[in-house]
Protein backbone atom coordinates (compact mmCIF):
# COMPACT_ATOMS: atom_id res chain seq x y z
CA UNK A 1 0.00 0.00 0.00
CA UNK A 2 1.42 3.55 -0.83
CA UNK A 3 1.77 6.37 1.70
CA UNK A 4 -0.67 8.51 0.18
CA UNK A 5 -3.48 5.37 0.27
CA UNK A 6 -2.58 4.54 3.59
CA UNK A 7 -2.78 8.27 4.99
CA UNK A 8 -6.08 8.31 3.15
CA UNK A 9 -7.06 5.03 5.06
CA UNK A 10 -6.62 5.77 8.40
CA UNK A 11 -8.43 9.24 8.18
CA UNK A 12 -11.50 7.62 6.56
CA UNK A 13 -11.23 5.68 9.97
CA UNK A 14 -10.14 7.80 12.46
CA UNK A 15 -13.71 7.85 13.94
CA UNK A 16 -13.43 4.02 14.77
CA UNK A 17 -10.66 5.09 17.47
CA UNK A 18 -13.22 8.04 19.15
CA UNK A 19 -16.02 5.38 18.78
CA UNK A 20 -14.04 2.55 20.74
CA UNK A 21 -13.17 4.94 23.13
CA UNK A 22 -16.05 6.19 23.64
CA UNK A 23 -18.52 2.98 23.88
CA UNK A 24 -15.54 0.71 25.96
CA UNK A 25 -13.51 3.44 28.14
CA UNK A 26 -16.46 6.37 28.59
CA UNK A 27 -14.47 7.27 31.52
CA UNK A 28 -11.05 7.63 29.88
CA UNK A 29 -12.29 8.60 26.65
CA UNK A 30 -10.71 12.06 26.83
CA UNK A 31 -7.27 10.46 27.69
CA UNK A 32 -5.28 11.94 24.74
CA UNK A 33 -2.48 9.23 25.31
CA UNK A 34 -5.34 6.74 25.13
CA UNK A 35 -7.15 7.98 21.95
CA UNK A 36 -3.03 8.22 20.89
CA UNK A 37 -2.55 4.37 21.47
CA UNK A 38 -5.66 4.11 19.55
CA UNK A 39 -4.22 5.56 16.37
CA UNK A 40 -1.24 3.16 17.06
CA UNK A 41 -3.75 0.51 16.58
CA UNK A 42 -5.07 1.82 13.78
CA UNK A 43 -2.08 2.36 11.89
CA UNK A 44 -0.83 -1.25 12.86
CA UNK A 45 -4.12 -2.17 11.38
CA UNK A 46 -3.48 -0.71 8.20
CA UNK A 47 -0.27 -1.95 8.11
CA UNK A 48 -1.44 -5.68 8.21
CA UNK A 49 -4.55 -5.26 6.39
CA UNK A 50 -5.10 -7.73 3.45
CA UNK A 51 -7.91 -5.93 1.31
CA UNK A 52 -10.19 -9.01 1.87
CA UNK A 53 -11.93 -8.09 5.36
CA UNK A 54 -13.86 -4.96 5.63
CA UNK A 55 -11.26 -2.52 6.83
CA UNK A 56 -13.31 -1.54 9.55
CA UNK A 57 -13.88 -4.89 11.59
CA UNK A 58 -10.14 -5.52 11.08
CA UNK A 59 -9.04 -2.56 12.89
CA UNK A 60 -11.72 -2.55 15.45
CA UNK A 61 -9.57 -5.45 17.42
CA UNK A 62 -6.73 -3.63 17.07
CA UNK A 63 -7.80 -0.62 17.89
CA UNK A 64 -8.82 -1.96 21.13
CA UNK A 65 -6.36 -4.40 22.26
CA UNK A 66 -4.15 -0.95 22.08
CA UNK A 67 -5.98 0.78 24.32
CA UNK A 68 -6.47 -1.89 26.62
CA UNK A 69 -2.83 -2.68 26.70
CA UNK A 70 -2.22 1.15 27.76
CA UNK A 71 -5.03 1.14 30.51
CA UNK A 72 -3.04 -2.18 32.06
CA UNK A 73 0.38 -0.39 31.82
CA UNK A 74 -1.36 2.52 33.04
CA UNK A 75 -2.65 0.96 36.25
CA UNK A 76 0.48 -1.16 36.58
CA UNK A 77 1.90 1.76 37.25
CA UNK A 78 0.00 3.83 39.56
CA UNK A 79 1.51 4.34 42.79
CA UNK A 80 0.21 1.45 44.89
CA UNK A 81 -2.12 2.36 47.87
CA UNK A 82 -0.54 2.17 51.25
CA UNK A 83 -0.75 -1.31 52.97
CA UNK A 84 -3.55 -0.77 56.05
CA UNK A 85 -2.74 -2.54 58.97
CA UNK A 86 -3.66 -6.55 59.53
CA UNK A 87 -6.88 -6.29 61.52
CA UNK A 88 -6.01 -7.78 64.85
CA UNK A 89 -7.13 -11.04 65.79
CA UNK A 90 -9.85 -9.20 68.28
CA UNK A 91 -11.21 -7.22 65.40
CA UNK A 92 -11.55 -10.62 63.18
CA UNK A 93 -13.41 -11.65 65.77
CA UNK A 94 -16.18 -9.16 66.49
CA UNK A 95 -16.17 -8.50 62.88
CA UNK A 96 -17.55 -12.33 62.91
CA UNK A 97 -19.82 -11.75 65.71
CA UNK A 98 -21.59 -8.49 63.70
CA UNK A 99 -21.95 -10.74 60.81
CA UNK A 100 -23.59 -13.30 62.74
CA UNK A 101 -25.77 -11.23 64.89
CA UNK A 102 -26.66 -9.56 61.33
CA UNK A 103 -27.33 -12.97 59.64
CA UNK A 104 -29.35 -13.73 63.54
CA UNK A 105 -31.70 -10.68 63.30
CA UNK A 106 -32.65 -10.88 59.56
CA UNK A 107 -33.13 -14.94 59.25
CA UNK A 108 -35.68 -16.91 61.34
CA UNK A 109 -34.63 -20.23 62.73
CA UNK A 110 -34.04 -22.43 60.08
CA UNK A 111 -32.32 -23.51 57.23
CA UNK A 112 -31.23 -20.75 55.72
CA UNK A 113 -29.75 -18.87 58.92
CA UNK A 114 -28.14 -22.81 60.06
CA UNK A 115 -26.41 -22.14 56.27
CA UNK A 116 -25.10 -19.34 56.39
CA UNK A 117 -23.79 -19.39 60.00
CA UNK A 118 -22.32 -22.74 59.01
CA UNK A 119 -20.36 -21.57 56.21
CA UNK A 120 -19.45 -18.27 58.29
CA UNK A 121 -17.64 -20.13 60.59
CA UNK A 122 -16.16 -22.20 57.57
CA UNK A 123 -17.16 -25.07 57.33
CA UNK A 124 -16.65 -26.36 54.00
CA UNK A 125 -20.03 -26.48 51.50
CA UNK A 126 -19.37 -29.98 50.49
CA UNK A 127 -19.65 -31.51 54.18
CA UNK A 128 -23.24 -29.04 54.89
CA UNK A 129 -24.34 -30.10 52.04
CA UNK A 130 -23.93 -33.47 52.75
CA UNK A 131 -25.59 -32.32 56.59
CA UNK A 132 -28.61 -30.74 55.15
CA UNK A 133 -28.98 -33.20 52.32
CA UNK A 134 -28.88 -31.06 49.39
CA UNK A 135 -26.53 -30.96 46.30
CA UNK A 136 -23.69 -28.84 45.92
CA UNK A 137 -25.73 -26.49 43.06
CA UNK A 138 -28.67 -26.48 45.36
CA UNK A 139 -26.57 -25.34 49.09
CA UNK A 140 -24.70 -22.20 46.73
CA UNK A 141 -28.41 -21.78 45.22
CA UNK A 142 -29.80 -21.35 49.09
CA UNK A 143 -26.80 -19.47 50.56
CA UNK A 144 -27.15 -16.86 47.65
CA UNK A 145 -31.03 -16.65 48.24
CA UNK A 146 -30.06 -15.79 52.10
CA UNK A 147 -26.86 -14.05 52.09
CA UNK A 148 -29.02 -11.21 49.24
CA UNK A 149 -32.04 -11.63 51.76
CA UNK A 150 -29.69 -10.38 54.93
CA UNK A 151 -28.06 -7.53 52.47
CA UNK A 152 -31.40 -6.29 51.72
CA UNK A 153 -33.12 -6.66 55.29
CA UNK A 154 -30.29 -6.02 57.33
CA UNK A 155 -27.56 -3.42 57.54
CA UNK A 156 -24.98 -3.57 55.22
CA UNK A 157 -22.54 -6.27 55.17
Amino acid sequence: MTEPDLNTLLEENLHLVYSIARSRFPSHAADPDLLQCGMIGLWEAAERWNGVTPFPAFARPCIYHNMIDYLRRAKLTEEPLKEQEAPSDEDARISEMDLSARICRVLPPGRERELLLSLADGMPKRALADRLGLTGWELTRKARAAWHKVQKEGDPV
